[in-house]
């Protein structure tokens, strides 16, 4: 559906097996809900319309990196090996014509639908 990118700190591997290890990765949908948007699937992308789409229908699995399926369920409830699916949006200012180009674009701030994920195993608990 989209790209990934992980991101993990680059500390050494925990000491013990209660010790947390934090990873941080990301699939953007900008651009399967633009092409659904496109086929008039639906209206637009408002969270009203794009959050009951994503609880109905957003799915996630979990690999090592060795390309191995691990079953989500493995992944949550025990300590230091928590999977967490979240949905979040912000919104960004790209850089018009006139602006110079070593120019960033600016961002906004996040914005979580905790509901989109919720009640899935590795969904959002919080």
């Amino acid at each position: 559906m989209g790209t990934f990118a992980s991101f993990a700190p680059s500390l050494p591997q925990p000491s013990s097996e209660s010790t947390k290890r934090i990873a941080y990765g990301q699939v953007p949908l900008s651009h399967a809900l633009a092409i659904i948007l496109s086929a008039n699937l639906i209206p637009d992308i408002d969270s009203t319309i794009v959050v009951p789409l994503l609880q109905k229908n957003l799915e996630w699995r979990v690999q090592d990196m060795f390309g191995n399926v691990i079953p989500t369920e493995k992944l949550t409830g025990k300590p230091g090996s928590e999977l967490e699916v979240q949905i979040a949006k912000r919104d960004v200012d790209v850089r018009k014509d006139r602006d110079p180009k070593d120019k960033f674009p600016g961002v906004g701030d996040w914005m979580v639908y905790k509901d989109a994920t919720k009640g899935k195993i590795g969904g959002c608990q919080g």
